[in-house]
């Protein structure tokens, strides 16, 4: 008898162990060697048990001798299955051509969306490691505020007296003007130096901002809800509690025009262009229920109403138009979520539901419900109008093409919010006579070259895709302070996480970069950063700190193909660092802190790496060792960056407008 598991007559040194070394000795991959075991002949291959936990192995001479006999397996004399040999083999050398052309010609680089087209970062620098809000006071507390267009003044009628306060965003210092009356709403035209304040009794106080003085009140015979004024500064709309709403030119002479007599409207809105004009109702607005609500949309130019739109849903509460005047962003106010919404029985609760209203087609395109218990929410539009806000207990940030929650944080006292008209600088609006001010991130900063595919900032959001990444289970993510907002937190006891995206293109297939940043806690080495593999073969990159505290880089691939790259320092732990791996036909790059630690030669195209696997976060399959730290601002290409690139990205959040 042989040894268990061996033919007699084979030698030792014949034999074969695993599929790697089957398919390496036939210089094919381990596929086509798993097909050629059911060809005909079939390829000799032997099994120790059962399934898939079975031995495999095989021998030399076995397959030596199965490859001789395919050579001289006799031909078929019948001319057509002749002909679709010949045919097929065409095709296969056609083939071959093509995949040489189009391996070989340079490869395109999708490209990205510009910085304008990317949603702005709202809590980039206050959730970030040593971040703080930045915190403004008025002289008293104050009611209904807006700001300028870029942000660099606040205005706000005082709650408790006969005040208009205008705070200096940039010095803190704040102007206090004496009014004849409470205010109760305001607007203000700075080209003019003018200030325009509704009253509760009526009344339209004018101010001269220059002098600080009363210029004329005009008596409007109801309280003045809300107003809002005409981009070119000539006209003012109006909501009057009883007496609809209206328009009141300015310039050059003044004339009052009725734009809607339905009773109670509650706040009048305009578009960018100042062409479209949204009127939302409450106590009973056409055809809706007593103490519900309707919203109509006019022609701002002429008066003419183009849309109305009542229940289910019916909102009434505050509304805003988006930057690119395609959609109504409305507060669902006191509306109810149930499906007996505005009807008899609904409870009058606040429920926090928000909905967004495309024009053109007159449809809610979408329903948010919001986990506030408070009404006065401000939808807020960030950067160029692609992402907005919602907030009070939390804040959170939707990116307005698919609604996208891209981040979220709990702000440490509840309150609304509203943003200046260009997208920069976001106010929330406490209980009291402070403001906290939070800057939104430069667009340039969000600039990540051509080729990048996935961007994984990591702010805080259970479903954080800025491109197309994620990080999966998703229910397993925690956040803490990061390097750029926040940070993915791993512990070697919580949940394995995982990236992964619907793309193929990974690091290592072809030319490719990836980079982030990471910070260690004190924990044993070696400690996995990230590792790539194949569930059913032995095709492996990996990125860990060594026992030596040295940054290494391993790739393991088939046909006992090996490289290891290992950095030229050690990491410090309790300490941020920006990782950098770059791939291309001839070299693999390995840079920390923008600088290159290391070079290997690379391959053309790493077997195996095409398929659409996992990255795995701070754990290893092949190491019992899990990484204690953070990750944050995870990005990859479709192309190798350049070394000045690899710098650029690591120099520009050390200093400027780019510094969290």
């Amino acid at each position: 008898m042989g040894t268990p598991g061996r033919n007699d007559g084979e030698p030792a040194k014949d034999l074969l162990e695993g599929w790697a070394a089957i398919s390496g000795y036939l210089e094919v991959t381990t596929r086509a060697a798993q097909r050629w075991e059911k060809s005909d002949p079939p390829l000799p291959i032997h099994r120790d048990g059962n399934g898939r936990a079975a031995r495999v192995f095989a021998y030399k001479g076995e397959i030596d001798r199965w490859r001789a006999g395919r050579r001289q397996a006799p031909r078929t004399t019948t001319r057509r299955p002749v002909l679709i040999a010949l045919a097929l083999a065409g095709v296969f050398v056609v083939g071959i051509v093509v995949a040489l052309i189009v391996r070989n010609r340079p490869q395109p680089h999708p490209t990205p969306p510009s910085a304008a087209d990317r949603p702005s970062r709202l809590f980039w620098r206050v959730s970030s490691e040593n971040g703080a809000l930045w915190t403004l006071r008025f002289p008293g507390r104050y009611n209904q505020p807006w700001p300028t267009a870029g942000g660099e003044r606040l205005y706000a009628g005082a709650s408790k007296a006969k005040e208009l306060y205008i705070l200096d965003t940039r010095s803190g210092d704040a102007r206090v003007i004496d009014l004849p009356e409470f205010p109760w709403s305001a607007v203000a035209d700075e080209s003019r130096k003018l200030a325009y304040v509704g009253t509760s009794v009526g009344k339209l106080i004018i101010v001269d901002l220059e002098t600080a003085r009363v210029r004329e009140v005009m008596h409007l015979g109801s309280p003045v809800n809300d107003l809002t004024l005409t981009p070119d500064g000539e006209s003012l709309f109006l909501a009057l509690m009883h007496g609809g709403a209206k328009r009141l030119r300015l310039f050059p002479e003044r004339e009052l025009k009725v734009i809607s007599t339905d009773a109670c409207p509650a706040f009048v809105r305009l578009d960018r262009t100042g062409e479209r004009l949204a009127v939302s109702y409450q106590c009973g607005g056409p055809r809706g229920r007593e103490g519900h609500d309707a919203v109509e949309i006019f022609d701002a130019r002429d008066g003419r109403l183009l849309d109305s739109f009542v229940g289910p849903p019916l909102v009434g509460g505050e509304h805003q138009f988006s930057p690119d005047g395609r959609t109504l962003w409305m507060d669902g106010g006191d509306a109810c979520s149930s499906d007996r919404y505005d009807r008899e029985g609904c409870l009058q609760t606040p429920s926090r539901v928000a909905y967004v209203y495309r024009l053109a087609d007159r449809k809610i395109v979408k329903t948010f419900a919001l986990p506030i218990t408070f009404l006065g929410n401000r939808t807020s539009f960030l950067g160029s109008g692609n992402a907005a806000l919602f907030s009070s207990q939390f804040a959170e940030v939707y990116r307005t093409s698919n609604f996208a929650l891209i981040e979220r944080w709990k702000l440490p006292t509840a309150g609304s919010a509203l943003a200046s008209a260009d997208g920069r600088r976001v106010f929330f609006l406490l209980d009291g006579a402070e403001v906290e001010v939070v800057d939104v991130e430069p667009p340039s900063c969000s600039e990540l070259g051509v080729g990048a595919i996935h961007h994984l900032a990591v702010d805080g959001a259970t479903g954080d895709r800025i491109e197309n990444a994620r990080i999966v289970p998703e229910e397993g993510a925690q956040y803490a302070a990061g390097f750029v907002g926040q940070a993915l937190q791993l512990h070697p006891s919580g949940t394995p996480m995982e990236i992964r995206a619907p793309s193929t293109h990974n690091f290592g297939h072809l030319d490719s970069s990836i980079a982030f940043y990471v910070k260690m806690e004190r924990s044993p080495l070696p400690i996995p950063i990230l590792e790539y593999r194949l569930p059913t073969e032995e095709v492996s990159w990996r990125l860990m700190v060594n026992t030596d505290g040295r940054l290494g880089f391993s790739f393991r691939g088939e046909k006992a193909v090996h490289l290891e790259l290992r950095g030229t320092s050690d990491l410090a732990h309790r300490k941020w660092h920006h990782i950098a791996l770059t791939k291309t036909a001839q070299a693999i790059r390995l840079f920390v802190d923008g600088e290159l630690h290391a070079e290997g030669t690379s391959l053309a195209s790493l077997h195996g790496l095409a398929y659409n696997q996992p990255v795995r976060l701070g754990w290893s399959a092949a190491s019992k060792g899990r990484l204690e730290g953070l990750l944050d601002e995870m990005v990859m290409w479709n192309r190798a960056l350049e070394a000045g690139e690899v710098r650029e990205l690591f120099r520009r959040r050390l200093e400027g407008e780019c510094k969290p």
